[in-house]
């Protein structure tokens, strides 16, 4: 089985925090993702680490199950040139860690252990300036297919097995021209193996990519799901970063409709993987959320140990509607 036809599905561990504190914890279902062995198994169970990950990927990371670890990542210019160096001349921290010797022997552990390594292009448009970008990119035939050579230029000088492409938010008027960019970066690739993988990411809510014409014969093998954050730090209630179930649009929700436009062997499902606290106006499950941060403490992410650590301190409680752990203590600001 090559990779570009092995079946996909991410295995990613779901934690949510609220606070009184109040936190949502990792999900008993990761057990049952985590198959044994990336070696000959069918599903994908996909992970992303960045340039601070350096001792965690090199010490820690199990690639026993792992089938696929994404770089995250190297930016793409307007005129599709990847971000390599800074205005100053050096290189940016992402570039160099991509070159360095502690990245040649993460990929040399993955290969190990017979997990695939992919490059994620990054073209984040969340802002004016940056959204202006994007758009410049997308419009331009020329950068799109300066984009599609460079990283399969990158993918093939590292030894590594295919790119991720992280373009979010959808510019709506430029769909087409993700869908050929997408098509250049397929014909790059195979140009020199055709065995190499193009995924790209979707975030949850994603009326806007085009689904099924990315997916399409000639454009990408995979689309991955950012089922995250279905809730910010400004969120009435309190809950999970990856609901379940419970709500009118949810995790299952979000998957149900992109694979309705693919196929399941098409769609690899995220998870969050941290949890969230907030400050809560109750001791009750998706309470309201305190808005005096000054009083009561500042929202905040939380990693997945230290969840797991006040979970394991508070009490582990579960989330019948959301499918999720959660805990809850008293903080010295509550009354």
């Amino acid at each position: 089985m090559t990779r570009r036809t092995r079946a996909t599905r991410a295995a990613a561990l779901s934690l949510i925090v609220l606070l009184t504190g109040v936190l949502v914890a990792p999900a008993a279902a990761s057990e049952a993702l985590l198959a044994p062995g990336a070696v000959g198994m069918d599903r994908q169970v996909y992970g992303f680490f960045d340039s601070g990950d350096r001792d965690y990927m090199l010490e820690t990371a199990d690639y026993d199950v792992l089938t696929t670890v994404a770089y995250f990542a190297l930016v793409a210019n307007a005129d599709g040139t990847l971000q390599r160096v800074r205005p100053n001349g050096s290189p940016t921290s992402e570039y160099r860690a991509w070159t360095s010797d502690w990245m040649t022997q993460v990929i040399e552990l993955a290969h190990d252990h017979g997990t695939d390594i992919v490059l994620t292009i990054s073209r984040f448009g969340w802002t004016d300036s940056t959204r202006a970008v994007t758009v410049a990119l997308l419009s331009d035939a020329a950068a799109r297919q300066r984009l599609a050579n460079q990283a399969a230029a990158e993918v093939v000088a590292r030894g590594v097995d295919g790119v991720n492409l992280d373009l979010e938010p959808m510019i709506g008027d430029l769909k087409p021209e993700f869908v050929d960019l997408l098509r250049r970066m397929r014909a790059a690739l195979d140009s020199h193996d055709p065995d190499l993988v193009l995924t790209f990411d979707s975030t949850g809510y994603s009326s806007n990519y085009p689904i099924a014409e990315a997916l399409a014969d000639g454009a990408a093998d995979n689309v991955f799901i950012m089922a995250y954050p279905f809730r910010t730090r400004n969120s009435d209630r309190a809950g999970a970063m990856s609901p379940m179930g419970g709500l009118s649009f949810d995790v299952t929700e979000a998957t149900s409709r992109i694979v309705g436009l693919s196929s399941p062997d098409k769609v690899i499902l995220g998870l969050a993987n941290f949890g969230f606290r907030w400050p809560t106006e109750t001791r009750y499950l998706h309470s309201l959320t305190r808005k005096n941060w000054a009083t009561y403490g500042n929202p905040a992410s939380s990693t997945i140990s230290r969840s797991a650590e006040l979970a394991a301190r508070h009490g582990r409680r579960w989330d019948s509607e959301q499918l999720v752990p959660w805990t809850r203590w008293r903080s010295r600001a509550c009354t």
